[in-house]
Order: C-alpha cells, then structure tokens, then sequence
C-alpha cells in the first residue's frame, strides 16, 4: 500500500488534523468542499480493478431561516452563513458496530455548524453514497444551556463533536456510547446512544468557543458503575479536564442495554492567567487501569505534555507542572499527533508540524519529557522522500508549459493518521514549488492523500501471528472487537507480491485451530453456539480473508490456501447446523410438541443438510431430529429412508435423494436447490428461481430480508413472533460465512 500512488484531493481542510483512520480501517479526510472515505483494497500484480474504493458524502440541502434586517453592528453578523456554499468543518469516526447494520457512523460538523450522523450505504458498502442516519442540529439547539451574559450570534452553534470509546457491559448486548457535541458559549453537551440519541447532560467547563474533545477510554468502578475523563480546550487559551460518570444496566433477554444517571464534574482547569495562545491539538494517552493518563497538546510553537494520576476517588492529580518542548523547525505548530506506545517504560509521542516534519517525544510515568533527536530525524526523513517522490509524479503528469522551474517544493502537512494497530500512516499534505515569486493561480488546492509502513515488510510477522492467535481464542472476539478492520490493516501488510511466506505462514497458524474440538454445551445461549467456538472464529477469520483479497490475483498464497478455505467454510456451515439441531433436541417434548410447520421445515431442512455436509457428530444430532419429528408428527412426515440412513452412516455411504421441502409460492410445486444444498438457488419443478434463506435455507419470498454488508448472503430478517424459526434468526445477529453485519435488502 506504501508504493501505490497517491490520491489527489482538489481541497484543503478547513481544520488541522482532518485525517483519521476508522476501526474498520477505512479512512475519512475532511476537507472544505466535502468528506473524503477511502478503502484500500489489496491487488496483485495481474489484478485490474481500482486500487481504493473511494466515495464521499453529499451534505443535504439546508434550509434558509433568513429575516430581511438591517444589518446596524458588525459583530452581530454571523459569517460563516456569508459563505456561498456550506462545507465541512470536521468529521469523527464513531466506535465499530453502533450503526444499525453494525457498522461505524461518522459524524460530520459543517461550516454552518449543523451536526450529521452518516451512516454506510444500505445498498452497497463500496461505492454507493452515504447516507445521513440523523440530523441533531435542532435537537442541540432545544437543549442549549441560556446565558443571559453572552453576546455572542447563535451561541449553541455546535464547533466540534467527540465519540466515547465503547461501553461493553456484556458482549452479546448493546454496545453503547458517549457522544459530545462543544458549542461557542463553553458548554460541552453529552448524549448517549444505543439505538436512538438521548440527550443527557451538558456543563460548562469554559467561557467561550470549545474548539476541541478528546474522551479516554472507560474505567469500570463497578458491575454497573463507569468512569472516562473528557479534554477540552477553548480559544481563550483555557484546557480542562472533566469526568463523566455513568450507571449502566443491561436486559438479557433483549440485549437492551440502558445509559442511567450521567454525571459531569469540571475537575481541573489550566492556563485561565497564562499562555492565552489557541490550543490547536488534543491527544490523550490513557491507561486507567494503571492509574494515570497522559495529555499532549499543541499550543502556537509550543508541544506541551501533562502527566495526572488517578487517584482512589477517581479525581486527578498531576504528577508534575506541563512539561514544554519549543518546536524548532516551525512558526505553525502540530497539525496532528499520536501517541505510539512505550519503549522500555517511557510513552512516546510522535507529533507532525504543519510544515511537514516529524518530532518525536520520550515521557516517562513521572511526566518528565526528553526530545529524541534520532526517531524524530528516522520520520522525517521518511516524509522528505515521501514528498520528493510525489513531487516528481506530480512533475511528470503536468504539461510542459506547467512544469515549475524549480527542483524542490515546500510540503504543507494538513494531517496523519496511524491505522487502529500501528501499522501504518495515513499522510495528508500539499506541495508548492520553491520560487522566489508566485503569480495568483500558479498553484491549484491540490493535495494528496498517500501512505507510511511503519515497520519493514517480513520482519514482524511473529507479532501479528500472535496478536491473530490472541483474538481466536477469545469467544466473544466477533461481538467485541472490529473484526474487518483488524483483517484488512494486517492483510494490507502480509500480503506482499514478491514474497508469499508471510501470508503462508499466518494462513497455515489460523488453519491448525480449525482443528480445535467443539466445546457447545447445552447452557449456552444459541448465540453463543454459533459464534464463539474457537474453530469457527477461526474458519471466520479465513472466511472475511477470502472475501478481502477477492481482487488479488493471482492468489499465490502458498498451495494449502484454496483447501484451507473450503475446510473453513466447511466448519461454518457444520457448527452452525449442530448448534440448532442440537439447541432443537434439548427442548423439553411439550415445547417440541408444539413446534409449528415452519419450525419443523427449518429443522428438517437443516437436518437434510447435515447429511450432505457428511460430518459423523453432525449427523447423529440430525438423527435425533428425524426420530424426533417422525415420533412427534408421525401422520405428517415420512422420514423412515432418513433415519435409516443417518443410522448406518459411514465414511463411504452413498448420498440418499433427499425431498423437496420447500414449495413455489407462485405454483406450489416442489422446489429443489440447485447443484447441492449448498447454492444459494433454488429452482421448482415448473422452472421458477428462488434464492435461498443463508439461516433458514428456505425459500425467500418476502420483501421482510437483509443481507451481508460485505459477503452478500441473504437472510429473513426475524420477526416479533413467539416461534422457534423467530428464535434461530434473532440469534443469528451476524452473518454466518463471514461475521459481518446485517443491512437491509430493499
């Protein structure tokens, strides 16, 4: 991804740090005239498609509340609705998994200070439009805090909105989170959200605009009770720091998951007599669970890092006074920074100066700060040759009458962003000729958009294999964790063109735990049965990689690749029918009794997969099933030749015809699936198609269906009813080939 070109970008941002990476590894960079979503996507050397999936957002039309007045006091004139055309002030990634279809929202700020929930397209996660989930501007404005001092035009105008990392009091719940909308009259205004915004309350850390949020991570205080911090800064110069405490309760039965009793407290406030200079960048380093947090901020030409420790009332105490680093090489400060781990106990931050240098800085859990002058000159000197390296493209794609006299060009960084595991940089910046004299127009708003390896190709595979086999061995890594981004960011690494054995190697360590025994139990919900198995989290993980380098060709991922993913879906397929026939024959025989027609096709078509799928385990639990049903409803099912069948199997049986057990419902003649069980179609005798339902494998008729955001299978989407198929679907929140989440089919 390092050596493919760059993306060029006809805008600026109107705010420094406009880039940044979501958890699905997707990046958003906001610029003035809209908000940029790039995907990359992994491509071999014979591979023809678009080496990024590239869309953007369209603001919706905004309604004009204008009143013909005379205008008497210029300071009474709000300016940014002078602007002819409304654009984009900032955009923020939510958390994975909060939109509907288990996806990240984005929410965008614009330069008339509406604030817009987007969410992905329903139709097409690629390359359709995005779409907007909620408008809050009004909303904010109806819970604004009144100051009768304030003079200032509009004053709940919203300036900038910050997400909570998420809330995950149980995996299988709703994972709620904090969202902080800022506005002009110091007030920073907290809504939840689980499946609706709530508003919950606001306070009042400053006395005029906040022009920036930066939230911790949660510390749990306990089984109900949590606590984060949120940094915020003022263009007065002011920072503070204030907690946001939460009681949480959740309802197993539904996964409701409920946000109770938010409270803010104001707990310290710096720089009210001193440094009035704006702060232009908030980055926070939190590590509760030791007690302390670290806070870097970017103040004119000054890098200033606070140390506070935790204390046991969960107030905070700083270690020591903010410890000062005078830029060197800049009169513009730090458009973007983040903090990058520890190096033997010191945390280091890595700062990048609007002139396009790196600056590297060494804290130790005292809070004392060092400069370290060698990684600051190892990145940027990797910037320098990322610069002069898109200089020349850029030189060789203009005309000649274009191409500047000069040899070198001045960069302007608008932003980086390193992607969720490190792994690399997102770097977002200008060029412009080195001349003693600019004429007006010589120089187009064009940037670029292009991409830093953090760590050398090969050399850190052992790391990832370990990091990989960590999140397979966790049950509840499909609900808690971002599943596609953490598979594309290490992909985008291990896939390399001229050297297979990194990909081989990952690959050949996930396919030896698709041998790990099952471990279903009958007290496990059925949710629980289907996707926390470690093989099947495994045969996932192999699943969503299939799927993400679809467009790499050739495939030359060692010779075990193609067998691997056919065992993988293999094992799906078996542990998610042996986890509902299975959940099925331990009902009690009254439940069982009253098990409806559709209940009972469900069941009988699963189990009639089962003996296609030829897994012995497997097939005894469908053997269960079919005596089963025969006892229960002996006068409406034949299933004699079934059982028969399941009874005597072996290794070398021969496959039995199986009945049709779905009908037309445009003929109501018996519909057969087309090459196997397996297809996704299915077709009647009279000749009439029909796809396939992924979870019920019946027919789907219905326009009440949704689909696989990334894979495609397709689902009925589950019902209020009381009935044991409206069970099955519900537990099925996820798709079974791949994990990813349901969106509509319409």
């Amino acid at each position: 991804m390092e050596d493919q070109s760059s993306i060029a970008l006809k805008s600026k941002p109107f705010l420094a740090d406009c880039v940044e990476w979501s958890q699905e590894s997707r990046l958003a960079v906001c610029v003035k005239n809209g908000v940029h979503i790039v995907t990359p996507v992994i491509l071999g050397m014979i591979s023809t498609g678009e080496k990024y999936n590239h869309v953007g957002i369209s603001l919706p039309p905004l309604e004009k509340k204008f009143d013909e007045t005379i205008i008497t006091d210029a300071d009474l004139v709000e300016t940014s609705y002078l602007l002819t055309e409304e654009g984009c002030r900032m955009a923020k990634w939510s958390p994975a998994g909060l939109a509907p279809n288990q996806s990240c929202f984005l929410a965008v700020v614009t330069t008339k200070h509406r604030v817009l929930i987007y969410q992905i397209s329903t139709r097409d996660a690629t390359n359709s439009d995005w779409q907007v989930y909620e408008d809050l501007t009004d909303r904010i404005k109806d819970h604004a805090i009144t100051h009768p001092e304030t003079t200032t035009p509009n004053p709940h105008h919203t300036l900038y909105v910050s997400w909570s990392k998420s809330l995950i009091p149980d995996p299988f719940a709703l994972k709620p989170v904090l969202f902080a909308t800022s506005n002009k009259t110091g007030d920073v205004c907290i809504w939840a959200y689980t499946d609706t915004f709530e508003y919950k309350t606001q306070i009042t850390p400053h006395a005029s605009f906040v022009n920036l949020l930066e939230w911790t991570q949660w510390k749990k205080i306990t089984d109900t009770t949590y606590i984060a911090y949120i940094v915020s800064a003022c263009t007065d110069g002011t920072m503070a720091v204030s907690s946001v405490r939460i009681q949480v309760s959740v309802v197993p039965e539904s996964g409701a998951t409920q946000i109770q009793n938010v409270e803010m407290q104001v707990l310290h406030t710096w720089f009210e007599h001193n440094d009035s200079a704006v702060t232009t960048l908030i980055k926070v380093h939190d590590e509760l669970e030791k007690g302390m947090m670290k806070i870097a901020i970017s103040k004119g030409i000054k890098v200033q890092i606070l140390c506070l420790n935790v204390k046991e009332n969960y107030t905070l105490e700083a270690a020591k006074d903010w410890q000062v680093y005078v830029l060197q090489a800049s009169v513009l400060g730090l458009s973007s920074g983040i903090w990058v781990g520890d190096d033997n106990g010191m945390d280091l931050f890595r700062g990048y100066t609007l002139e396009g240098e790196c600056v590297y800085l060494k804290v130790d859990p005292e809070g004392n700060m060092a400069y370290d002058n060698q990684m600051s000159i190892m990145w940027s000197t990797k910037l320098v040759q990322k610069y002069k390296r898109q200089w020349m493209e850029d030189q060789a794609k203009a005309d000649d009458d274009s191409i500047a006299a000069a040899s070198d060009a001045f960069p302007t960084l608008f932003g980086t962003s390193d992607s969720p595991n490190n792994i690399f940089t997102a770097v977002y910046f200008s060029l412009k000729a080195n001349l003693d004299i600019h004429y007006k127009g010589d120089h187009l708003e064009i940037a670029s958009l292009c991409f830093l390896l953090n760590r050398e190709r090969g050399e850190d595979v052992d790391s990832i294999i370990e990091m990989t086999t960590a999140f397979i061995q966790d049950p509840h890594f499909m609900f808690t964790k971002p599943v596609k981004g953490f598979l594309r960011e290490i992909l985008y690494y291990l896939v390399d063109d001229g050297d297979d054995e990194p990909m081989t190697q990952w690959i050949s360590t996930i396919a030896k735990y698709l041998n790990v025994p099952s471990t279903i139990k009958s007290v496990n919900k059925l949710t629980e049965r289907v996707y926390c198995e470690t093989n099947t989290i495994a045969a996932r993980i192999i699943n969503s990689t299939q799927l993400e380098l679809a467009e790499y060709k050739p495939p030359n991922f060692g010779p075990d690749y193609t067998s691997t993913c056919q065992k993988a879906k293999q094992i799906v397929q078996v542990n998610y029918v042996n986890a509902v026939l299975s959940y099925a024959n331990e009902l009690p025989e009254q439940d069982f009794s009253e098990l409806n027609q559709q209940d009972i096709t469900l069941l009988l078509l699963l189990a009639d997969f089962a003996l296609d799928l030829r897994d012995e385990a497997l097939i005894k639990q469908a053997l269960i099933t079919f005596v089963r049903i025969q006892d229960q409803f002996p006068q409406a099912y034949d299933l004699l030749t079934e059982i028969a069948f399941a009874t005597s199997f072996t290794a070398t049986s021969a496959a039995i015809d199986k009945k049709a057990r779905n009908k037309c419902p445009v003929c109501e003649a018996n519909v057969h699936f087309i090459d196997g069980a397996s297809n996704p179609l299915a077709q009647c005798e009279a000749g009439h198609f029909w796809e396939i339902c992924s979870v019920t494998r019946t027919v789907l008729h219905s326009p009440n269906v949704q689909k696989c955001l990334f894979c495609k299978a397709k689902s009925l989407r589950p019902t209020n009813e009381d009935t044991f198929t409206n069970t099955v679907l519900k537990s099925c929140c996820k798709c079974l080939y791949c994990g990813s989440g349901w969106i509509s089919s319409n």
